[in-house]
């Protein structure tokens, strides 16, 4: 028997024998759950509670591990806990309190409608804004180029590495705070740079921001028939696995049912660009479809799904969503058949910005302005507009 759970099922033996009887059944039972959850996460080769260390990233007090309380009384962690906490509160009061009313009036047809799957393309670790518009699902599937990465054991870094992992986690959160979106190139050098290697921890640090407590964490594959293959996480993915990445098994607030997240690397071209396409990586889709009808969500998304060269990745979205919610740099107006869908349009439609300057929808533009009447204001900014006054948003409904 591994020594670890020898260890932990001694101890959870003895903390059981020494109660007193008259409530020893609650009590062996909050026992059992701390020593199933303790096995859980040794059988997975990480001995730091993952919980923990989410709220530790997050600069939220840890609350079982003592390695991570110590470190909690550092003044490198209490100073990164107080930029973003400071952040936090801000998007909170400014932007959050505002989205979360205008969700329930706006999105309350796709969060109530049964609906188990939220699928988000083109996502980097943006759980964050997937979870507070769309809180009711059980499944939260996010797709993007970069890798999931890796977590670090806290208590084997020296305090300049810590300080350094710390600060580089803020700064990988600058432009979530400021303009609700992560930028693409700037992910791909900067997390590498920072040696974060990856969206794990971010993620980590939006589920525990939002409220949810993490139960487990596996490094997960998809297989060229659409399987999902498991491996500890401590352990790389075997090469040949073109879809790789996480799942992360987690409880909202006070709910027993476990919701997973499911964070894959993956190219969704229709051919290859850093990493094979869809053409070939058959196993993704079928995975997806696996899921059955989901609702959908995109932002930010650099207008890819516009163009034929995504054209698989565009109509997984299209044949599968029953609820679609997007700005314009997700899938362009004109595939969307009227026939099959029906539309809300919120805020301003203008001129993408000037990096992708060269894309106009007519269409959507007059659509908009010949159905005004019932465009809808955005009371908040999301998305490539944040700055400017012209957050637009579309929501499209299956008939």
């Amino acid at each position: 028997m591994n020594l670890q759970i020898f260890a932990l099922i001694l101890a959870a033996n003895l903390l059981v024998s020494c109660k007193p009887s008259s409530n020893n059944e609650g009590k062996q039972k909050t026992a059992q759950d701390t020593l199933a959850q303790a096995k859980k996460n040794v059988s997975r080769g990480y001995h730091i509670d993952l919980n923990d260390l989410a709220r530790f990233y997050a600069g939220m007090k840890p609350e079982h591990d003592s390695t991570l309380i110590k470190l909690s009384k550092d003044s490198i962690w209490i100073k990164h806990s107080q930029f973003l906490t400071a952040g936090f509160e801000s998007i909170e009061k400014n932007r959050y309190t505002v989205i979360r009313k205008w969700r329930d009036e706006q999105l309350k047809a796709a969060n109530s409608s049964g609906i188990k799957t939220l699928y988000y393309p083109l996502s980097g670790p943006d759980f964050l804004n997937a979870f507070e518009l769309f809180p009711n699902h059980e499944n939260y599937i996010m797709v993007a180029l970069e890798p999931s990465g890796i977590i670090k054991d806290m208590s084997k870094m020296k305090r300049p590495d810590l300080k350094t992992y710390l600060s580089n986690i803020s700064s990988s959160l600058a432009d979530i705070f400021k303009r609700s979106y992560f930028i693409t190139r700037k992910m791909s050098g900067d997390f590498s740079r920072w040696k974060i290697e990856g969206n794990l921890p971010t993620m980590m640090v939006f589920l525990a921001r939002t409220g949810n407590t993490i139960k487990g964490i596996t490094r997960i594959a998809i297989d060229s028939s659409g399987n999902k293959q498991e491996f500890h996480i401590t352990d790389s993915v075997p090469k040949k696995y073109i879809s790789r990445g996480v799942q992360i098994d987690f409880v909202q607030g006070n709910e027993t049912k476990e919701r997973h997240l499911y964070y894959l690397s993956t190219n969704l071209g229709d051919m290859f660009y850093e990493g094979p396409g869809l053409d070939v990586n058959k196993g993704f889709i079928k995975w997806v479809q696996g899921f059955g009808e989901f609702n959908s969500y995109c932002k930010a998304a650099s207008y890819v799904l516009h163009y034929g060269t995504f054209s698989l990745a565009r109509n997984l979205v299209l044949n599968q969503s029953r609820f679609h919610l997007q700005d314009d740099s997700g899938i362009a107006y004109q595939f969307f058949s009227k026939k099959k869908w029906k539309f809300k349009y919120y805020g301003k439609y203008s001129h993408p910005i000037a990096e992708f300057g060269k894309i106009y929808e007519k269409d959507l533009a007059h659509d908009m302005q010949t159905d005004s009447a019932n465009v809808k204001d955005i009371p908040f900014t999301l998305g490539y507009h944040w700055g400017q006054g012209t957050v637009n948003l579309l929501l499209a409904e299956r008939r």
